[in-house]
Order: C-alpha cells, then sequence, then structure tokens
C-alpha cells in the first residue's frame, strides 16, 4: 500500500477521450504508412534491413507527432507536460530504481522464456529479432541507434506521457498503470511477446509514476533494448 501511495498521476488537461482519439490516429496512421510503404518497395523484403529501420523510424516518429497533437498542441500547454521534466529529488534512489526496473524485467524475461521453451507452448516463445546476414555494419548501427534511442524515447512518450497520464487521470494510477501497460503490448502486435511486454510495460509506467518523469523509463526501457540487441546481433 505504501508504494502505491507513493505513485503520484501527472497533471495533464488531456482525458480518456483524447488517448482514444490518439490511438485510433497512431493505428490508422500507421497501417496507411506501411501499405504505401509496402506498394512502393514491393521488391524489398519486408524484414530487410532498410525495411525495418524505415518503420522503427516511421512509428517513433508517428508516436511523437500523436502525442503533441493530442497533447499539449491540443491543450495549449508546454510539451514538458508530456513527462519532459527532471526527476522529483530521490537522491540515489532516481538510479536505483531504474536499475532495479531493469532487472526485475530482465529476470522475468529469461524466465518466462525457458518456462515457455520447457512447455513446449511455441507460439507464446518469444521470437528472435530479425538481425540476419542483410544487416550491414552500417545498417546495425542505424538499427541501434533507433532501438535503444529513438524508438524507446517515442515509446515512452505516447504510452507513459500521454497514454498513462491520461488515464490516470480518469481511473487513478493503478487503472492507469494496468490500461496503458495492456495497450502498450498489444501495440507491438505478438501474442508471444503479450505477457513479457506488459510486465515491461508495467514496470515502465510505475518508474514513471514514481518519479514523475520519463527520464527513469527511458532510461530503463534503452538499457533493456540495448541488452536483447546486443545479445542478438552478438550471437
Amino acid at each position: 500500500m505504501n508504494t502505491i501511495h507513493k505513485l503520484k498521476v501527472p497533471l495533464v488537461p488531456w482525458k480518456a477521450g483524447d488517448v482514444l482519439a490518439a490511438s485510433l490516429a497512431v493505428v490508422i496512421v500507421t497501417v496507411a504508412s506501411i501499405t504505401v510503404l509496402a506498394l512502393v518497395t514491393d521488391d524489398i523484403d519486408s524484414e530487410s534491413a532498410l525495411a525495418i529501420n524505415v518503420s522503427v523510424a516511421a512509428v517513433s516518429a508517428i508516436l511523437l507527432l500523436a502525442s503533441w497533437l493530442f497533447g499539449p498542441l491540443k491543450h495549449s500547454v508546454p510539451v514538458a507536460t508530456l513527462g519532459l521534466r527532471s526527476l522529483r529529488s530521490l537522491g540515489a534512489s532516481q538510479w536505483l530504481l531504474p536499475l532495479m526496473a531493469l532487472a526485475i524485467v530482465l529476470v522475468f524475461n529469461g524466465i518466462y522464456g525457458v518456462v515457455m521453451s520447457e512447455l513446449g507452448w511455441g507460439v507464446l516463445e518469444p521470437p528472435d529479432p530479425p538481425f540476419d546476414a542483410d544487416f550491414g555494419a552500417t545498417s546495425l548501427v542505424i538499427a541501434g541507434i533507433l532501438i535503444i534511442g529513438v524508438g524507446p524515447f517515442a515509446e515512452e512518450v505516447f504510452f507513459r506521457g500521454f497514454v498513462l497520464a491520461g488515464l490516470a487521470r480518469r481511473w487513478g494510477p493503478v487503472t492507469g498503470l494496468l490500461a496503458s501497460s495492456l495497450l502498450f503490448s498489444l501495440a507491438h502486435g505478438s501474442v508471444a511477446l503479450l505477457i513479457p511486454i506488459f510486465v515491461a510495460g508495467s514496470m515502465l509506467a510505475w518508474l514513471y509514476l514514481r518519479t514523475g518523469s520519463l527520464r527513469a523509463s527511458v532510461l530503463a526501457h534503452s538499457a533493456q533494448n540495448a541488452v536483447a540487441f546486443a545479445v542478438t546481433v552478438g550471437t
């Protein structure tokens, strides 16, 4: 209960309706963009380095734009309202909390992967990221920047700074945390990743509500992606 009491709902002017509208807009624009990209580049493999890097960059841009349009721009408030502010005065906890969240997510993912493999539930086994031989040195560097830096920042701004804040304002921190984490999980479009992404999203949401800033959640999110990227590229 003490932990729940320490969760502070960010003061934002947008509401659940804005979150719904923004989410629908993101889905529509993303699907339209992917369709256009597929038509224009029908001779390019969807799992190629170019296709993957362009997709990550495009989705990141769409998330950031939706956050701004339906949040700060619509309600005439500073962009910092999206969580782009300094951490509350937490002392050493400002570094310990992201590390703790990261450790919990990594341990859970490891255990989850082993359990699903032992049970033989292939449909729930996390897939390997698509970094094959097609990714040359330059493509890998670009992919690393997008996956470790740009992607986590855009996702945190949208799913935590915008979605979580708007839902928590209407339904409180716990319901907002669970609902935004579910949306975050569904947005990844993979049944196998549904549970791991939900757990990760919950920890990232907890970080934001606990610290009052996206810095902690972006740090943890980027670190998690960096570990996954390094392990995948190194194997």
